[in-house]
């Protein structure tokens, strides 16, 4: 409790001299890593001199759908370094001596000050404190720390900046840095959404996630997406040009020339025998025929649903 007395007067006392530096690492997949590096004046030997980080985080479009990846183990020791305190979520045990029950998280709650954003909106504050016992300086955070990964909803820019209400970054000892980099924003990238959904999505990614099998059709033994003419104004999805793919590809071996993933009506590899495996057979037969030109608005379209033929 004493240590964590000197954190929080740590954050009041007056500037000192140093600089502090903070990175987005765009993880490519709608995350992004929250790196602070400390060197030069704010680091010596043993590691960084940073005490308290407070940031404004904030996206131009979508929202912030989870933080994670921080630390929760609480104080800075030897072998568990880093920033592990949140002072606006932390709670005690109550006992005597006073215990840390809860490190909380590192969002500062809706309920403080300047009532900022939670999680599911396009603004938040983060609060990350470090503690350890200044009688032994290697327990201090590493000179450059993942603070923690932000989550995203979709493509954006985002923004870290000082906080203002609770002194941005403030140093071991108390005052804040000469200079930051801050504000600072990167562009985060989200992934193309998976166009196939249904019920063999694991098998999907095991093939390489063929595009075919995202035809709402494709299921039911439509292989090249297309609607065939049944005469009179009718169409079908499953016709004649579906039953040359399937001759052409049928029982090929898995991984041989002439394999057609998209005559995989039914997600399923077959046995050969002697150890050979084909992903076209009978049962991807059985399917084309069961559908083969039934009229479009009669046959199903929903292969990305549990309403699968099999």
């Amino acid at each position: 409790m004493k240590k964590l007395m000197c954190l929080l007067a740590a954050l009041l006392v007056a500037p000192a001299m140093a600089a502090v530096t903070f990175d987005i690492v765009d993880n490519g997949d709608g995350t992004a890593n929250i790196v602070v590096v400390a060197d030069g004046d704010d680091a010596d030997a043993n590691g960084s001199k940073v005490a308290g980080i407070a940031l404004d985080v904030s996206v131009d479009a979508g929202v912030i759908t989870d933080v994670f990846n921080y630390k929760t183990t609480g104080e800075s020791v030897v072998g568990d370094k880093g920033y592990g305190i949140f002072l606006g979520t932390i709670t005690f045990t109550g006992g005597t001596p006073e215990e840390i029950a809860n490190t909380g998280t590192p969002v500062a709650p809706a309920d403080a000050p300047d009532n900022p954003g939670q999680i599911g909106s396009s603004a938040i504050v983060l609060e990350l404190g470090a503690l350890y016992d200044q009688a032994t300086p290697e327990a201090a955070p590493d000179g450059t720390t993942v603070l923690c990964t932000i989550a995203v909803s979709e493509s954006c820019n985002l923004t870290l900046a000082a906080n203002a209400t609770r002194g941005g970054v403030v140093l071991i000892g108390g005052g804040s840095p000469s200079s930051t980099n801050l504000p600072v924003t990167e562009a985060l990238s989200v992934g193309p959404v998976d166009c196939y959904t249904g019920p063999s999505y694991d098998e999907w990614v095991a093939v390489g996630k063929p595009e075919s099998w995202c035809s709402a059709t494709q299921c039911y033994g439509d292989a090249d997406g297309a609607q065939e003419s049944l005469g009179f104004g009718q169409f079908t999805w499953v016709g004649a040009n579906d039953v040359a793919a399937l001759v052409s590809a049928y029982r090929v071996r898995v991984g041989q020339p002439g394999e057609n993933l998209a005559c995989d009506f039914d997600h399923k590899s077959e046995s050969l025998g002697f150890g050979q495996f084909t992903r076209v057979g009978a049962g991807d037969v059985a399917i084309l025929v069961q559908y083969y030109r039934m009229r479009v608005g009669v046959m199903p379209e929903n292969c990305n649903t549990p309403a699968a033929p099999w």
